[in-house]
């Protein structure tokens, strides 16, 4: 018996066998090559077998995970069928390779070139060369996939390709446990539209478990349990037991409003970051969008996003939405949040660097862009501005002359907007919070990125493991300095709320709202869980 520790990418319990998924490796492939007139008529072959492999993975993905999540196969056709990819493979087979290794080393190489780029998109495309990659080195040398899986079971791997995990039989498939990946790669969405509990970075051993064996997979607490005694079986099977029936119990806290006890009506938002996730607002019931992340607008792109597409794009999320409010987080870029078309210098320590504010400020034509497109959205819907990274009161009136010219600008070409649109901050620096009071006279609203505040007050980085155990959103430091906030927001007659990760903490629902906070936003999926904490508070 072992129990193992991994990350959580979609909660779950589920006692269940294993099905072992094994990766074909190239070096053991048995491939008689012939010669290079055979083998690029092989690749040209393989080609128009992968991109109709592809075109049915789309419909596939589209008929049980949705358009959102089948929009990566759309993807892969086009990478497929990329000149400079498909030149590169038929150079190499005319240079000597065989079309299986000409592949593989055209998809290596394309992957490094996305791996150099600092942009989280980008980086995800390596993962997508290597997945058309595999796929054509499968065709090429007559491999069958080995994602037939006869009874329902929880496939562990070393790591899946997004192809590979969509074409798993969907009703076979009760979770994922995997060695590698990552919480914000493909197949980590997609196993998430899949609704069923995965873990990634699971150290188990290879050969330690094999098809068949009965595992229990705890993707709440974050752990595999291989070889589990009769004690342990039966205590998740009480454990599924209860949270199924908890589970009952939320889908009456789906809709309606969030009341305390006393009656006390409290905003219940949602965190978002693209126009896709607007759909699990609307099914879990949240009351708005409390923080729209603004900056996948400016991912995985060359040249900025123009004033008119970032119009459209409001425009859709507010009429979406259709009368909910919807706050837009202005861009937060910079720290982690690297983009290759702003092409920032490299810093020592970008989470004290030039990030969010400090590149508007900067760069005033860039920030005029994105504020003018949310004035002209503004007529579809609720919308309120917020703005990253606030320091001090000096760059608050600062963003607002910067708004005020907008408008003027906007008005002397006769575009419309609305006059009433809420301008806000957020509080993630303890110089914000101890500012509260002068900054509360100058805005209409705070929200409080826990996250941010909670590493600028701990001195503890985020992104690193190594300090890992430091990193306390309940921290009493971090409680303190949230609860002088809330008191300054209320004593100059403007509502706070909360829109880090602790927002999501039902075990700290009720003390946020004894603070003052009248406002939480959390993802999509644990509102019914929040709701019921706010109705369970006095």
């Amino acid at each position: 018996m072992a129990t193992l520790q991994g990350r959580v990418i979609s909660e779950g319990m589920v006692v269940a066998p294993v099905f072992v998924y094994e990766k074909f490796s190239l070096d053991k492939l048995n491939y008689e090559a012939g010669s290079a007139d055979e083998e690029l008529a092989k690749y040209e072959d393989a080609l128009k077998v992968a991109t109709s492999q592809l075109k049915e993975l789309f419909i596939k993905a589209l008929k049980e995970l949705g358009r959102d999540k089948s929009l990566l196969f759309e993807v892969h056709q086009m990478l497929i069928q990329d000149d400079d990819f498909k030149d590169e493979v038929r150079n190499l087979i005319k240079d000597g390779l065989d079309a299986p290794h000409a592949v593989q080393k055209a998809g290596q190489t394309f992957a490094d070139m996305m791996l150099a780029i600092d942009d989280d998109y980008m980086q995800q495309r390596a993962l997508d060369f290597k997945d058309i990659s595999n796929r054509l080195i499968r065709i090429l040398a007559n491999v069958e996939s080995n994602t037939e899986i006869l009874e329902p079971a929880i496939v562990v791997a070393d790591d899946l390709e997004p192809s590979e995990t969509v074409t798993f039989p969907k009703d076979k498939i009760l979770g994922f446990v995997l060695r590698q990946g990552s919480a914000n790669s493909h197949t980590a969405i997609l196993a998430r539209g899949m609704n069923v509990p995965a873990l990634i970075q699971t150290p188990l051993k290879q050969n330690s478990v094999k098809t068949g064996d009965t595992v229990i997979l705890d993707a709440v607490d974050g752990c595999f349990i291989t070889e589990p005694s009769a004690e342990q079986l039966a205590e998740y099977n009480d454990k599924i037991a209860k949270r199924k029936a908890m589970l009952a119990e939320l889908k009456q806290y789906l809709n309606g409003p969030s009341l305390t006890k006393s009656g006390k009506a409290i905003k219940l938002y949602n965190n978002i970051g693209s126009l896709e996730d607007i759909k699990s607002v609307l099914e879990n019931g949240a009351e708005g969008v409390g923080l729209f992340r603004s900056e996948f607008l400016y991912m995985g792109r060359s040249s900025l996003p123009t004033e008119e597409e970032q119009t459209k794009i409001y425009t859709k999320a507010l009429q979406a939405l259709d009368g909910k409010p919807l706050i837009v987080r202005t861009m937060d870029i910079g720290a982690d949040k690297q983009v290759a078309c702003l092409r920032l210098k490299k810093e020592a320590n970008p989470a004290l660097g030039k990030r969010a504010v400090r590149i508007c400020l900067d760069d005033k034509r860039l920030f005029k862009d994105q504020l003018k497109a949310l004035l002209r959205a503004s007529v579809a819907g609720k919308l309120s501005i917020m703005v990253p990274m606030i320091i001090s009161v000096d760059e608050v009136r600062q963003c607002k002359e910067i708004l005020a010219e907008c408008r003027e600008e906007l008005k002397a070409a006769n575009q419309p907007f609305s006059e009433n649109i809420p301008f806000g901050i957020m509080i993630e620096t303890p110089a914000a919070c101890i500012l509260a009071d002068d900054l509360a006279k100058e805005v209409d609203f705070f929200s409080v990125g826990t996250n941010d505040l909670t590493q600028y007050t701990l001195a503890c980085d985020r992104q690193n493991d190594a300090v890992a155990y430091l990193y306390d959103d309940t921290n009493p430091a971090v409680l303190s300095l949230m609860k002088m906030v809330a008191e300054a927001a209320n004593q100059n007659g403007i509502w706070a709320g909360v829109c880090g990760e602790l927002a999501s903490n039902s075990e700290i629902t009720s003390t946020l709202i004894s603070y003052g906070y009248t406002e939480l936003s959390i993802s999509p999926a644990k509102t019914p869980i929040i709701r019921r904490a706010i109705a369970k508070t006095e």
